[in-house]
């Protein structure tokens, strides 16, 4: 089921993770290792945060929607 479109904000952040994928590869590091990196750092007002204690990795892709889409 498609959803609505997020808007500004959710276009403000996709530009903000994209630059910072960008530096990870550039530098490197896995997309998962990065997602390490910033954990428990202080909100981005435009990439938000990643919470210290998430799991970043799940057994299955239908896990992974699940998780998605209870958010």
């Amino acid at each position: 089921m498609p959803r609505e479109q997020a808007g500004d904000p959710a276009l403000d952040a996709a530009v903000a993770w994209t630059r910072r994928l960008r530096w990870a590869k550039a530098n490197g590091v896995s997309p998962l290792a990065a997602l390490r990196h910033w954990s428990g750092e202080p909100e981005d007002g435009r990439a938000g945060k990643v919470p210290v204690g998430r799991p970043f990795e799940l057994p299955t892709l239908a896990a992974l929607e699940e998780l998605a889409a209870a958010g």
